[in-house]
This record gives structure tokens, C-alpha cells and sequence, in this order.
């Protein structure tokens, strides 16, 4: 069962690499990745969700 296991975190460290290259590659965030970035880094440092953090979205009209 385990014989290969280097093999195949070989392959899921690769698949991911190739999957994420894109979102490396681009100049500027995508979506709402920034967003959530900000979010999770004040959580991380004790912040509440929805309290501390909170994305705020504009009204569209």
C-alpha cells in the first residue's frame, strides 16, 4: 500500500503545481483571492470572522 508513497506525492505535488501555475503567473489577483486573503491573515492573528473581518462589498446599482 505505502511502497510507492514517494511516487505519489511526487505526482500530487506536480498536479498541484500545474494546477495553480496560472494564478502564480497572473499580474494581478484573480476574484476574490486578495479579499480573502486580508480576511484570513486578521483570523489568523486572532481576529474574528464577520467582526474583525469582513469583506464589504459596494451596492450595485
Amino acid at each position: 500500500m505505502f511502497d510507492d508513497f514517494g511516487g505519489r506525492c511526487s505526482r500530487i505535488a506536480l498536479l498541484t503545481i500545474v494546477t495553480r501555475l496560472p494564478s502564480l503567473l497572473h499580474p494581478q489577483a484573480i476574484d476574490d483571492e486578495e479579499t480573502y486573503s486580508v480576511v484570513a491573515n486578521v483570523i489568523v492573528d486572532g481576529g474574528r470572522p464577520y467582526v474583525d473581518a469582513a469583506r464589504r462589498a459596494r451596492a450595485h446599482s
